[in-house]
């Protein structure tokens, strides 16, 4: 994952998570969820619902109880539509 002069993490590029392979040890959750080649990279069908609450605890101010929230869930890297990445608006 690249790194931007204000050192916000950038989403997988297309070419991170063109070739994916089925998560061998999903438990739960939606089916399909898919790990790029590289196991860097967990890419899961998301409802809007989903990545509305995804981008609000990415961007919630340090100290709020969504801010917590983000250190125990994995990093949102993005979203992706037919193999584009659009990255996460972030303040």
């Amino acid at each position: 994952m690249a790194e931007t002069p204000d050192s916000i993490p950038t989403p997988p590029v297309a070419a991170e998570i063109e070739r994916q392979i089925p998560l061998a040890s999903q438990v739960g959750g939606h089916p399909g969820v898919m790990s790029s080649a590289d196991g860097s990279t967990i890419i899961k069908p998301c409802q809007s619902a989903e990545k509305v609450f995804y981008e609000a605890m990415q961007e919630a101010l340090d100290g709020s109880a969504m801010a917590m929230l983000r250190t125990l869930c994995p990093e949102f890297r993005g979203v992706t539509e037919d193999g584009n990445v659009s990255r996460p608006s972030l303040m």
